[in-house]
């Protein structure tokens, strides 16, 4: 993997990357690469990899840059939607969660309803941790997916402890349960205890690939493209 990223930035430049030609004092011409490539395209791949591309990256330096990136970005989310607070509202929570999710406006509405309907103006919101663990819970999501059906009956409804079970075996971690209680306020559609496992899956799955879903059609292979993807991807950054 970390080849083909060094040859990314390397056919990157191979094809961004034009020469001009441009008078300097003295009368002489000197070559000058026209840098005209995207900054975010390149300052990534320039800090992995130098400013020539060919330096080395160990697995852990990698998987050390994509733990910080990836709290960063975290972090950037939950300031965005806590507005100055140290908490995001349970209200606000429930339209991060929706986000991403590609459901009938009209369903949107129902969610934030119920959420307003089962929620008070003073009631706790979600702190920096719990949206940690929360984020950590997302990016097990797979692994949730293969727990809960060892609790429960296929896309029956998920009771709250068979819910925390299957978090636990997945993640090695417990939500908190506060947490916990606003994604029941968002999910639980009427007010049993149990949310809906498949509605919460998709949802869940829409937030996790943030839109990504969209290139999943993509039939073309080789590496262009899939040197493509990759380019593409580290300019979300």
């Amino acid at each position: 993997m970390n080849k083909q990223l060094s040859r990314v930035h390397h056919c990157h430049h191979e094809d961004g990357g034009q020469q001009s030609q441009e008078e300097v004092p003295g009368g002489h011409e000197e070559k000058k690469e026209n840098k005209e490539v995207p900054i975010q395209d390149t300052t990534i791949l320039i800090h992995l990899f130098g400013q020539k591309g060919n330096n080395s990256l160990g697995f852990d330096q990698f998987q050390l840059f994509y733990n910080n990136l990836q709290r960063e970005l975290m972090e950037i989310e939950f300031h965005e939607f806590a507005r100055g607070k140290t908490e995001i509202s349970p209200m606000n929570f429930a339209r991060l969660v929706l986000r991403y999710s590609m459901i009938h406006q009209d369903d949107y509405t129902t969610y934030i309803n119920r959420v307003q309907d089962r929620s008070c103006v003073d009631d706790a919101g979600v702190d920096l941790e719990q949206f940690e663990q929360f984020s950590l819970f997302l990016n097990n999501l797979a692994e949730f997916t293969v727990a809960v059906r060892l609790y429960t009956a296929a896309d029956m409804p998920v009771s709250r402890s068979e819910f925390i079970r299957a978090v636990k075996c997945s993640t090695g971690h417990e939500l908190d349960p506060h947490l916990v209680d606003i994604l029941y306020r968002i999910f639980d559609a009427n007010g049993d205890g149990r949310l809906s496992y498949s509605e919460f899956i998709a949802v869940m799955n829409d937030r996790l690939h943030r839109g990504f879903k969209s290139n999943s059609k993509m039939t073309a292979m080789g590496w262009k493209p899939f040197r493509d993807c990759v380019i593409s991807e580290f300019a979300r950054f």
